[in-house]
C-alpha cells in the first residue's frame, strides 16, 4: 500500500523551525491545506476555537501563543489582520495598534521585564514557521534557576547551527558564540575566530 507523501513546507508555512511533535502536525495540517493560519479567514479555527485570542483590534489580533517557548511565563503575539511578510508590508494603524496591546500585556500582567521580536522576509533564513509577520511578547518564567535554559528565540538559517559547531570543535566547548566573530574560509580546517 502506498504512503501519501508528507506535506512540506509552502509559501505560507515554513515545517522545518517547528519547536514540538504537536506544532509540527498542526504545521503539516496546514501546509497540507495551503493556507494561512494567521490570516482573518482562519484566526476562528486556529485562535479563537482553541482558547487563544485575546482581542480583537481593527488592524490586528491579539493571542496565545499556541507554541509558547520553553520557560516563559506568558507568550503573546500581535498578528496584523493584513497579510504581510516584510515590514513594507506593514501600516502604521497596525504598528500603533500593536504597541497599544503591547502596552496593554505589560500593564495587565504587571511584567517586570520581557521582550518583543518580530521576524521578517523568508522563513527559511529567519528561523519563523509562518510566513505572516507577527509580533512576539515574550515573558520568562519568574521561577527559572541557574540549570533551566534559557528563554530561546530563534533568528538563523540552518548554517549557523553549523557554525556554532564548528565554533565548538574549534575551542572544546559549546558555549556562547556569536557567529558574527567568526570567518569561515573554504577549509572547515582553517575556520578560525576573527581578529
Amino acid at each position: 500500500m502506498n504512503e501519501s507523501p508528507k506535506p512540506k513546507s509552502t509559501d505560507k508555512i515554513y515545517l522545518e523551525h517547528a519547536r514540538t511533535a504537536e506544532q509540527l502536525h498542526d504545521m503539516e495540517d496546514i501546509a497540507e491545506r495551503g493556507i494561512c493560519f494567521m490570516c482573518p479567514d482562519n484566526i476562528p479555527e486556529y485562535y479563537e476555537e482553541r482558547g487563544g485570542l485575546i482581542e480583537e483590534g481593527e488592524h490586528s489580533y491579539l493571542v496565545h501563543n499556541g507554541y509558547p517557548y520553553e520557560n516563559t511565563e506568558h507568550h503573546m503575539m500581535v498578528i496584523p489582520k493584513k497579510h504581510a511578510e516584510r515590514l513594507q508590508d506593514l501600516d502604521e494603524e497596525f504598528m500603533l495598534e500593536a504597541f497599544d496591546f503591547l502596552r496593554w500585556l505589560e500593564g495587565e500582567y504587571d511584567v517586570s521585564g520581557g521582550a518583543i521580536a518580530m521576524r521578517f522576509g523568508n522563513p527559511e533564513e529567519t528561523g519563523a514557521t509562518a510566513h505572516h509577520l507577527h509580533i512576539h511578547f515574550i515573558v520568562p518564567s519568574s521561577d527559572i534557576s541557574p540549570e533551566d535554559d534559557p528563554v530561546k528565540f530563534r533568528m538563523s538559517r540552518k548554517f549557523n547551527t553549523k557554525v556554532r559547531t564548528i565554533a565548538g570543535k574549534m575551542t572544546g566547548k559549546v558555549t556562547v558564540v556569536n557567529v558574527n566573530d567568526i570567518e569561515i574560509i573554504e577549509d572547515d580546517r582553517t575556520t578560525k575566530p576573527k581578529s
